[in-house]
């Protein structure tokens, strides 16, 4: 496990340790909140198309409590987090499924905090929706501007998201 080295105030990120290829982080915040960030291969979503489905990552974000209360500083830390992890990948997908009806909730917050996380021009991020039979999904693909297989990738989320 590494450590971040950032120190805690009310408007920074908390510490945090993560693996060595840096897709699980944890950290703790003020209140005493548990929370893991993991980032995990995607394969079902892109089961047809066999040469990107090893480079996309989905993310995940839990938490020891049902209804943390608003810290500033967990959007920092999992900013933080989503930089930590592109030192290492090149693609990362947010799904938000409907089934508890919580998913523009999180999905908004999903994008407040990304399009403030200063990622810049070096990378794309786009969004998409897909129906299925009882649920629906809405989804964003973020990617390296330079990542070898963006095209192939970004072919594949717009067919998966019929657009």
């Amino acid at each position: 496990m590494t450590s971040s080295s950032k120190e805690t105030s009310p408007n920074l990120p908390y510490k945090f340790i993560s693996d060595l290829d840096n897709t699980w982080f944890s950290f703790v915040t003020k209140n005493g909140i548990h929370y893991e960030v993991v980032f995990y291969k995607s394969p079902a979503l892109f089961q047809e198309y066999p040469s990107i489905g090893n480079c996309v990552y989905e993310m995940s974000i839990n938490t020891s409590s049902n209804n943390p209360p608003f810290d500033p500083s967990n959007r920092l830390t999992i900013q933080d987090v989503v930089r930590q992890f592109f030192l290492n990948q090149n693609v990362l997908l947010f799904v938000c499924d409907s089934m508890d009806g919580r998913h523009h909730t999180r999905q908004e917050k999903f994008e407040r905090w990304i399009d403030s996380a200063g990622l810049g021009d070096d990378f794309e991020k786009h969004d998409g929706h897909i129906d299925l039979d009882d649920y629906a999904l809405i989804n964003t693909i973020i990617l390296r501007a330079d990542f070898e297989l963006k095209k192939d990738v970004l072919e594949a989320f717009f067919e998966i998201n019929n657009q």
